[in-house]
């Protein structure tokens, strides 16, 4: 499970890294790519969490 959000974490801050540096969609001050690595990372592994909470509660 933790693999799998590292990989959707790793994939959607590298598409923001894209983005921020050959686009002028996004403009960060002071931001870092490791920021958003680790709190995609943390929000999806803890949704995840929930979800299967919330799922064997209703078996």
């Amino acid at each position: 499970m933790a693999a799998q959000c590292a990989g959707y974490a790793a994939v959607l801050t590298a598409l923001e890294v894209v983005f921020e540096r050959y686009t002028d969609l996004i403009e960060y001050h002071g931001w870092k790519w490791e920021y958003s690595l680790v709190t995609m990372f943390l929000l999806t592994l803890a949704v995840r969490l929930l979800a299967g909470r919330m799922l064997r509660r209703n078996e």
